[in-house]
């Protein structure tokens, strides 16, 4: 997965599209690829401001915070099933 595309979506308004679209074509990029470029600049940027080892360090505490949410829905659910006719009344 580390080199295959995997794609990402996120919502704009119209107004904010227009722009991002005017500027795409006048850079002569499609859409994707001048949002693309915009964001991995942004991520560079944070990355020599900040320095690796803290993003890296951010990152595990999400991913981490994550894991504990999943574990916690996971016993949720398993209680919720073990408790009685499924689906609650």
């Amino acid at each position: 997965m580390a080199n295959e595309p995997s794609p990402i979506c996120f919502r704009v308004t119209g107004v904010e599209r227009n722009l991002l679209d005017a500027v795409a074509y006048y850079q002569g990029e499609s859409l994707s690829a001048f949002v693309r470029n915009a964001v991995i600049s942004a991520a560079k940027d944070v990355l020599d401001t900040e320095g690796r080892e803290a993003v890296l360090r951010g990152f595990e505490e999400v991913e981490a915070r994550r894991s504990n949410k999943a574990r916690e829905r996971l016993k949720d659910l398993e209680e919720a099933l073990e408790s009685g006719p499924w689906p609650p009344r």
